[in-house]
């Protein structure tokens, strides 16, 4: 029986992992962005103290900026990776560039010929549903499928299912919404 997965342990880490990788998956270029945070983490580790460098150019704009323009010129970074790095410095989340490195990779790592799915639940829900939903999802997809189970209050209820960029969204919260377009006279689909 699998039990539950999880990249890392914190889960502000795992968003900014899985919304990088939901953006390099749409261009392909998944490997290419993984070397690049690599090689921004091994510049980083060098550092003397890098964890107080990190917290720092978290906090201080200017510093940060410098540190971002430094590392865009000397290693080309792509528009992918730069834009990334960027939205970590403006969130103030810089300091977790390392951890996220490493858990971007694993999670290429882990998806490599795999059938990866992310379940996200409204609630705390028993092994014994995780265990069922999977065994309906391999029964679907054909195959062993691997899944990282999260959980999301503001869905309110129900579950979000997602396999690469194909989202299946059987919670309150998108019913709600689709509840409300229609009865504000939007198409049911937008």
């Amino acid at each position: 029986m699998s039990d539950f997965r999880f990249m890392v342990s914190n889960s502000a880490t795992n968003k900014y992992v899985k919304s990088l990788y939901d953006v390099t998956i749409s261009s392909a270029n998944e490997r290419s962005v993984a070397k690049e945070l690599s090689l921004v983490k091994e510049c980083i580790l060098c550092m003397k103290d890098h964890k107080i460098f990190l917290k720092r150019i978290s906090l201080l704009k200017d510093e940060g900026e410098r540190f971002f323009k430094f590392l865009s010129e000397n290693f080309e970074l792509s528009d992918s990776v730069c834009n990334f790095l960027g939205l970590l410095l403006r969130n103030k989340r810089f300091d977790a560039i390392v951890d996220i490195a490493d858990a971007y990779s694993a999670h290429l790592d882990k998806l490599d010929g795999k059938k990866v799915f992310y379940i996200t639940f409204a609630r705390e829900v028993s092994k014994d549903i995780v265990e069922s939903l999977r065994c309906e999802l391999e029964e679907m997809f054909g195959g062993k499928i691997e899944y990282i189970v999260e959980k999301d209050e503001s869905l309110i209820d129900g579950v979000r299912l997602q396999h690469n960029s194909r989202i299946l969204d059987y919670s309150l919260q998108s019913q709600l919404r689709r509840l409300s377009r229609a009865i504000n006279g939007h198409d049911m689909n937008e």
